[in-house]
């Protein structure tokens, strides 16, 4: 019996270890309000150590990970990047029907 349940507190631990960080951070985040809910005060220091760390991502300021959270409004967004970069390259608009029609 002992054994069974030390066994199921190691694959708990290795669930955990196996966890990324943002959902670790969920869970614990989760257990710490059960105990005592956080103050407002203290959630927006959390938030600002969280964007902190993705303002330490490269490539990536607070409000463009604000703005393209979503994965939708991230992909207009690349795509935009996109169609300016070709703009610059002024690469030739790919053959559509309708010109590969005319004579």
């Amino acid at each position: 019996m002992n054994e069974q349940r030390n066994r199921r507190r190691l694959s708990q631990r290795q669930r955990r270890q196996n966890m990324s960080n943002s959902a670790r951070d969920h869970l614990l985040a989760a257990r710490r309000n059960q105990e005592t809910p956080e103050t407002i005060e203290q959630r927006n220091v959390r938030h600002q150590r969280y964007l902190q760390r993705y303002n330490s991502i490269e490539g990536t300021s607070t409000s463009n990970f604000a703005k393209y959270n979503t994965t939708a409004s991230r992909l207009t967004h690349i795509r935009q990047i996109a169609r300016s970069r070709s703009s610059e390259m002024e690469v030739p608009l790919p053959r559509t029907l309708s010109t590969i029609q005319e004579p």
